[in-house]
C-alpha cells in the first residue's frame, strides 16, 4: 500500500496503512508463494526443447554429412576412420540432434 499510494498521492487519505487491513487467512501463506514460484521456474528449466525440424543448417562451404537432416533426432550413424593403411569403424548413436551429441 505504501508503494502504491504513497503520501503525495491522491488517494492517500482513503487507501494507506492505518485504513487498511488485511486478514492473514485472505492472503496466501509466503511459504505457498515461494513453492508455487520454484516449482513453476523448475517445469520451465526440466522440460526438454522441443525436437526442431528444420532440415539443415550446416554452413554451405561444406557439404552436410546427413544430406540435409543434420538436425534430426534419434540417429544411429556409422563412421570409418582411416588411419594408414588401416580402417576403422564406429557405430554411434544418439537421442538428441546429430550436431548437439
Amino acid at each position: 500500500i505504501d508503494t502504491h499510494f504513497p503520501p503525495g498521492h491522491k488517494l492517500h487519505k482513503i487507501l494507506n496503512r492505518n485504513c487498511v487491513k488485511v486478514s492473514y487467512c485472505t492472503m496466501r501463506n509466503m511459504e505457498r508463494i515461494l513453492k508455487s514460484h520454484n516449482k513453476k521456474i523448475l517445469q520451465q528449466h526440466s522440460q526438454p526443447a522441443p525436437p526442431t525440424t528444420d532440415g539443415c543448417n550446416c554452413r554451405r562451404s561444406t557439404p552436410c554429412p546427413l544430406q540435409g537432416r543434420c538436425q534430426a533426432s534419434g540417429v544411429v550413424y556409422l563412421a570409418t576412420l582411416k588411419a594408414g593403411k588401416e580402417e576403422f569403424s564406429y557405430v554411434g548413436m544418439t537421442e538428441r540432434t546429430f550436431k548437439k551429441r
